[in-house]
């Protein structure tokens, strides 16, 4: 059994309103506990979250991530010195273009850690819409056993009772135990970024992924090059001591294959998932009725434009930082409602 308040005014595009609590209504500050955030700002788009999960693993976890890419980095660079000489025409453009790709992959995760992923406020209750006085909307908190919940439709009118943040919910948000929240379109939480992945990360989670894989093959093809350009008169090609690119070309390859693997195939799964889901094709629907259309050649482009932000595909896509959403577009994204007064903390 499960708690649910559904408006049975007209809510227009599928958007539950809500709007912030009074203030003397006492809750934990979520500044004061794991993490520190701040959420929407100004009608036309999102500010640029300050957040930051205060998790000891996921701490840990993270940092090993960057060991590991500044470790490959250094490897690469010296197995470059090592070859044609870092100040060489080719030492020079393999360099920069290796350091181009890490600098992405070390961006795009910083915005992913630092990235608020869409949480849901904590002080929510029913709104009017377009105008409606409260007395025009009449709201009914009732019980709804599991199985009618599982074959509920969400048509963004649902709101979900979380018992551990206290407060109602969209139905297309999910809890997150590590990161104390209900967060929009979770998912899954990350201990190698120390963050949820939801609407508000995951592009820069995405591209994460890609930049990773895209390093990867270029530190394998690096040392495949150097194999099969070894001059035999002055090295003795191979992959152990007193070879080339001997064990040092060992290892970036193993890096390469074990960095490279995982995150195709993550991105893969990632990708398939996005294609799939129905409620991506329910948002992408209602945010095209809104704009008169949408350009998006393919199913995988218009659920993709509802994580980008955009109305198909732009260059924006492969730099991390998050569009500016027109205020009714986040609504319709998050599944909920704020007033445009209470936007910078809602």
């Amino acid at each position: 059994m499960g708690r649910l308040r559904q408006s049975q005014c007209d809510v227009e595009r599928g958007v539950v309103v809500v709007e912030l609590a009074p203030a003397d209504i006492h809750r934990e500050d979520p500044t004061s506990s794991k993490h520190a955030n701040s959420m929407l700002s100004g009608r036309s788009g999102w500010k640029r979250p300050l957040w930051f999960v205060w998790d000891p693993a996921g701490l840990v976890i993270a940092g090993f991530a960057w060991v590991l890419l500044f470790g490959l980095l250094l490897s690469v660079l010296l197995s470059i010195s090592q070859w044609v000489g870092l100040l060489s025409l080719m030492g020079v453009t393999e360099g920069l273009w290796f350091s181009g790709l890490f600098g992405m992959c070390l961006w795009c995760h910083i915005v992913v850690l630092t990235s608020n992923p869409g949480t849901v406020p904590f002080k929510l209750k029913g709104l009017s819409v377009d105008g409606e006085e409260d007395a025009d909307v009449e709201e009914v908190e009732e019980e709804m056993p599991l199985h009618e919940y599982e074959e509920c439709e969400d048509d963004g009118s649902l709101l979900i009772y979380c018992d551990e943040c206290e407060i109602y919910r969209p139905s297309r948000a999910t809890h997150c135990h590590t990161c104390e929240r209900c967060i929009v379109l979770q998912d899954h939480h990350c201990p190698w970024v120390n963050n949820c992945v939801g609407i508000g990360n995951q592009k820069a989670f995405l591209l994460l992924l890609l930049y990773v894989t895209a390093t990867s093959v270029q530190a394998a093809l690096l040392v495949l090059l150097q194999y099969a350009m070894c001059a035999r008169g002055k090295y003795t090609c191979g992959l152990q001591n007193d070879q080339f690119p001997g064990k040092l070309g060992g290892w970036i390859l193993a890096a390469a294959a074990v960095f490279g693997l995982f995150c195709s195939l993550m991105l893969a799964m990632e990708l398939l998932n996005i294609y799939q889901d129905p409620l991506f094709t329910h948002i992408a629907d209602q945010l095209a009725a809104r704009r008169g259309g949408d350009k998006s050649a393919s199913r995988l482009e218009r659920h993709l434009s509802v994580i980008c932000g955009t109305d198909g595909m732009r260059a924006s896509w492969f730099f991390p930082p998050p569009e500016r959403r027109a205020l009714h577009d986040v609504e319709i994204v998050q599944g909920f409602r704020c007033r445009p007064e209470d936007a910078e903390i809602c």
